[in-house]
C-alpha cells in the first residue's frame, strides 16, 4: 500500500525525499489504518469516529501512551490504600 501512496505523490508532482518518507512512514501507515477503521466500523448512529482515535492515539500520542500506562500504577496505589484500612 505504501508503494501506491508514493506513486500517488509522484503523479501529483510531489518531490520524493527518502529521509522524510522514512521519518513519516509509520504515521502515514497508522493514518491509513485509522481511516479504514473509521469507514468500515462506524457503528454509532451519531457518526462518532471513535475507531479512528482508537487507532491513532496509541500510535502517535506520547502523552496518551503515558497516561494509559499509569492506570496500572494508579491501581497499585489504590490497592495499597485499601490494604492499610
Amino acid at each position: 500500500m505504501m508503494k501506491e501512496v508514493v506513486e500517488m505523490g509522484n503523479k501529483a508532482k510531489v518531490k520524493y525525499n527518502q529521509k522524510e518518507y522514512d521519518r513519516s512512514q509509520l504515521l502515514i501507515r497508522n493514518q491509513i489504518k485509522a481511516l479504514i477503521a473509521r469507514s468500515n466500523y462506524r457503528h454509532d448512529h451519531l457518526g462518532k469516529n471513535n475507531e479512528y482515535y482508537e487507532v491513532m492515539m496509541p500510535a502517535t500520542d506520547e502523552i496518551y501512551n503515558k497516561a494509559v500506562n499509569l492506570f496500572s500504577e494508579a491501581q497499585k496505589i489504590e490497592d495499597l490504600g485499601e490494604k492499610k484500612k
